[in-house]
């Protein structure tokens, strides 16, 4: 599949779109921990990312944001705000002050502020981009929905609450929903098994948010879920790197469901590989009556070849392998991208079955032609 000339710029919005979530979420008074506890340093050690601190991580983002939105050519609006994305590092920092100081009126007053300035920002970059592009546009929401289903999350939500933090808002069904067609909108600048693959993963955490006992303490493998994601569009990671090996052959249902699905081309392929196998005796055959000869030398004017025919079924053959092998990958990523725990009840859902949840799913979302390269 060619690469689409603005596939650059549209991947860029979808970090842009994340890094927006990632910079509100980290500011939130009750900011999820992200990458967790933090390894002791010694001897000015240098981190990994996942092993810098909390607010290292939150500056990061901040310095992301400046560099993306100028990138992007969206950082001012040309009228009240000369740059959104520096004021609200400023802000930030003073927040983080406030914080610092034990201060909470004052740090209530400054999140109160900020959190309407990237609301402002998020207004203005849609808004714009909207006149520039959908595509990068589809980007921008989609980085910002798949980043929110964490960063705006707020687990501690009490249960019949109308939050937009809340589980049952941020991973519902509509939302889950949008993030299958924002992908598959996108599906051109991802991998071919990439949109379906996420659609299917976002369906089955939208029955995670569904569900008390399954979310409770779900959020960490929530916070897995957003990495893969961001794995397979902002990193275009090939998501068959992640099927372990032998999973095909080990996945003996799913083998005998597509087996099922294409019995009438199975059947007619072995047909007419046998018509093939005995036209080619046929004609090499001294032996056999006038009119199979002239039927024969009918064919040959017309300009019907057994090559001809072989080359047909050959194709044929192919064209059914391409599918067969699109179905069974996209099952297979859709089951191993998904995170979510264990479904918790008094007859577990076995592993079989949750495998054939999500490949459903998948399967019901998958959007994306797989095209031979």
């Amino acid at each position: 599949m060619a690469v689409p000339k603005d596939a650059a710029t549209v991947v860029s919005a979808l970090r842009l779109g994340w890094c927006v979530a990632e910079v509100r979420g980290r500011n939130r008074p009750d900011a999820p921990p992200g990458t967790g506890v933090e390894p002791p340093r010694t001897g000015h050690a240098l981190p990994l990312q996942t092993e810098r601190t909390p607010a290292e991580l939150r500056i990061e983002a901040q310095a992301l944001l400046i560099v993306l939105t100028a990138k992007l050519d969206l950082d001012g609006d040309g009228k009240t705000h000369a740059s959104y994305a520096r004021t609200l590092d400023g802000d930030a920092h003073l927040l983080a002050t406030a914080r610092g100081n034990g201060d909470a009126t004052a740090a209530a007053q400054r999140w109160d502020a900020l959190a309407e300035l990237i609301y402002k920002f998020d207004a203005h970059i849609q808004d714009t981009l909207g006149a520039r592009s959908d595509s990068q546009l589809c980007g921008y929401q989609l980085g910002r929905a798949m980043a929110e289903a964490y960063w705006a999350l707020n687990p501690a939500i009490l249960a019949g609450t109308d939050d937009s933090s809340a589980w049952w808002f941020l991973l519902s069904a509509p939302r889950c929903r949008e993030i299958g067609r924002l992908a598959g909108r996108l599906s051109r600048y991802f991998h071919p098994y990439t949109s379906a693959a996420i659609a299917g993963s976002a369906m089955v955490w939208k029955n995670v948010a569904a569900d008390p006992n399954w979310r409770e303490g779900a959020v960490p493998a929530l916070y897995q879920q957003i990495r893969r994601w961001y794995e397979l569009t902002i990193v275009a990671e090939d998501p068959t790197t992640l099927i372990g090996p032998y999973a095909l052959l080990r996945n003996f249902r799913m083998v005998a469901r597509v087996v099922r699905a294409f019995w009438i081309q199975f059947v007619l392929i072995g047909l007419g590989a046998a018509a093939l196998i005995a036209f080619a005796d046929l004609l090499a055959s001294p032996q056999g009556s006038s009119w199979a000869k002239g039927l024969l030398a009918t064919a040959g004017i017309t300009g019907f070849s057994v090559a001809g025919l072989s080359a047909k079924l050959k194709n044929q053959a192919q064209a059914l392998l391409l599918r067969l092998r699109q179905d069974a990958y996209t099952d297979l990523i859709a089951v191993d991208i998904t995170t979510a725990p264990p479904q918790p009840k008094a007859v577990p859902l076995v592993p079989s079955r949750r495998r054939a949840q999500v490949a459903k799913m998948a399967r019901q979302r998958s959007i994306t032609p797989v095209t031979p390269n």
